[in-house]
C-alpha cells in the first residue's frame, strides 16, 4: 500500500534487523510507525525484535501476532500488540505447533488475545484453522491487514489532529 514500507524476514534475522530498523531512525520522519508481525516462530522472534529495538531506544507502535508457539512477555515500549490465535486443547501442553494467549510486562500496554477457538465472532474459522494453515487462511490475512491498516489510520488521524491544533 502507498505510503508503508514493509519487508519479509525469517529466521534469525531480528537480531539484524535490531540494529537496521535503530540506526534508521535518525532518518525517518516522527510521525513514521514501527509494526510487527509474525506467525508461529516467527510471532515468538517479532516479540524479541521489539525487545532488542526498545533496548536501542525505538518506540513499536503494534505487534500483530499469529499463532505464537512459546512467545516472551511484551515488552514495555511495545504500545498495542492483537494476538490472533486458536488455542489447541489437546496439545497446549507441547511448547510448540500451538497457538497461545501473550502477556505483556507492563499493564499499559494494550494486548487484545483473539482466540479463535472460542470467539463467537470467528466461530466458522474454528474448525477451519490450525498452527500448520492459519497463516495461508484469507480471513486470517484480512485480519491481520485490517490490524495493520487501523494502526496507521489512526496515526494519520493523530497527525491530522497535531496539525489542526497547531493551526489555530
Amino acid at each position: 500500500a502507498q505510503g508503508f514500507r514493509a519487508g519479509v524476514y525469517s529466521g534469525t534475522s531480528w537480531r539484524s534487523l535490531a540494529g537496521e530498523i535503530a540506526d534508521g531512525q535518525a532518518e525517518t520522519p516522527p510521525e513514521s510507525l514501527v509494526v510487527i508481525s509474525g506467525h508461529s516462530y516467527g510471532a515468538d522472534n517479532s516479540i524479541r525484535l521489539a525487545r532488542a529495538l526498545g533496548e536501542r531506544g525505538v518506540a513499536v507502535d503494534a505487534l500483530v501476532l499469529v499463532d505464537p508457539t512459546t512467545p516472551p512477555k511484551i515488552p514495555t515500549n511495545v504500545r498495542r500488540c492483537v494476538n490472533i490465535y486458536r488455542s489447541q486443547p489437546s496439545t497446549d501442553w507441547m511448547p510448540w505447533l500451538r497457538g497461545v494467549p501473550v502477556e505483556g510486562e507492563d499493564p499499559s500496554t494494550m494486548i487484545i488475545n483473539r482466540d479463535l477457538r472460542i470467539s463467537d465472532e470467528d466461530a466458522e474459522l474454528s474448525d477451519e484453522v490450525n498452527h500448520f494453515n492459519i497463516e495461508d487462511n484469507p480471513a486470517i490475512q484480512q485480519m491481520v491487514v485490517e490490524e495493520i491498516t487501523r494502526i496507521f489510520r489512526q496515526n494519520e488521524i493523530r497527525i491530522a489532529q497535531a496539525n489542526n491544533a497547531g493551526d489555530e
